[in-house]
């Protein structure tokens, strides 16, 4: 059986400061003589906003808060938000597990980010990481943020090949443990070409899989097709699995108008490219960045761009290693 380089990172995870240590550690950032710290009203208006994110009509109590997140805040102007969201949640998520991430903006404009995790253990160890942290190239101001359940309800989008979380990779939740890599071959093969499929068995009568498809439209059929039918007993769930990011971008949809130049000017706005090369006759592209948080910077950035007149699809080129003979397997487009 084969497994993909998406591996484990697929499926995306303190102590409580009293609100005197907030406000003094905000009052001594503003104060600060550095030329780039923003003023105190703009301080006070991105604190304001970041303490309403998410907010309901209702205020919390303080049994529902809890402080599992941080606050970021000086974010690279230049970036979308899509690009803010997953470069941040691939930034964190080496800390605990990152149940969200959310881009708001004070009343000023300024943007800011509240990146919540499931432990506030997490939240602490992300805390101690970010001093005189760079982001995309600058540097970001990160402060402890106490969340409510506002902060972990998933946003709602349609289901498209150009969703903010799609990717090539098919979650699919909720299977019976016997479930074998050919009947989930022969469920889903009618919506695309597979590259691989990977199981993972839990607890005592579970599983759940990750099926990797040779393009995100193929995803896309398998969600609208197959969301609430059954494989054996269980009724599936699906969803967009997480893509492991590479230094190399996947590119679908390549409008024939555009040529090699044009979409290395395009990507090389992200960072330096090594190498791309275009597939004329499927229209997909790989594109080499010297480093993957250039790559990841450019998936945020181009994902439903249009190139040439057409909305290309990215994600990250995908890894096949065969066991156990270890040969590499350097996916065709």
């Amino acid at each position: 059986r084969s497994v993909t380089g998406d591996g484990s990172e697929r499926n995306p995870s303190g102590s409580k400061s009293d609100s005197s240590g907030s406000r003094s550690s905000s009052s001594s950032s503003s104060s600060s003589s550095s030329s780039d710290s923003p003023s105190p009203s703009r301080s006070k208006l991105v604190e304001k906003a970041a303490s309403e994110a998410g907010s309901t009509s209702t205020q919390p109590t303080n049994s529902d808060k809890r402080q599992v997140g941080i606050c970021v805040t000086k974010l690279p102007a230049r970036s979308s938000d899509t690009s803010l969201r997953d470069g941040l949640f691939h930034e964190y998520k080496k800390h605990g597990k990152v149940t969200s991430v959310h881009i708001n903006k004070a009343d000023d404009g300024e943007r800011f980010a509240i990146v919540s995790f499931r432990k506030p253990e997490d939240a602490s160890k992300a805390m101690e990481a970010s001093q005189d942290k760079m982001f995309f190239g600058t540097k970001i101001s990160v402060k402890p943020h106490e969340a409510d359940d506002a902060d972990f309800r998933p946003i709602e989008t349609e289901l498209d090949e150009f969703h903010p979380k799609s990717t090539r990779t098919l979650f699919v939740g909720n299977l019976e443990k016997e479930t074998s890599i050919q009947e989930l071959v022969d469920k889903f093969r009618p919506y695309g070409d597979i590259i691989d499929v990977d199981i993972k068995r839990q607890g005592a009568a579970s599983a759940y899989a990750f099926v990797q498809y040779a393009d995100i439209v193929s995803v896309v059929k398998s969600l609208r097709a197959m969301e609430g039918e059954h494989i054996g007993a269980n009724k599936i769930k699906l969803g967009f699995g997480k893509s492991m990011p590479t230094n190399c971008v996947w590119i679908d949809n390549i409008s024939e108008n555009v040529s090699d130049t044009y979409l290395n000017r395009q990507f090389s706005r992200f960072g330096e490219v090594t190498y791309s090369i275009i597939d004329r006759v499927k229209g997909r592209s790989l594109v080499y960045f010297t480093n993957m948080e250039n790559a990841i910077f450019s998936v945020g950035e181009m994902r439903a761009r249009s190139l040439g007149g057409k909305k290309i699809h990215v994600s990250y080129k995908i890894f096949v290693i065969l066991i156990p003979k270890c040969i590499a397997l350097f996916e065709p487009y």
